[in-house]
């Protein structure tokens, strides 16, 4: 995996630990190498949980009825 660089959608799945062992340990390898992926990741860790302290809201019950 060295020869290129992580896509955004194996940094999500990583970040999320939606891999198998196997894909975990290659991107795993492949951070270990790679400062510009490193950094990717720690981008989107940092944006991850960023995003979890945001306060979640319940969509007004007539939403779908304003939908037209």
């Amino acid at each position: 995996m060295n020869d290129r660089h992580l896509t955004a959608n194996e940094i999500d799945l990583y970040i999320e630990k939606d891999l198998d062992d196997r894909a975990r340990t290659d991107i795993e390898e492949h951070l270990l190498g790679c400062a510009l992926c490193r950094g990717r990741v720690a981008r989107e860790q940092r944006l991850s949980r960023a995003l979890q302290t945001v306060p979640r809201q319940e969509p007004p019950l007539d939403l779908a009825a304003r939908i037209d």
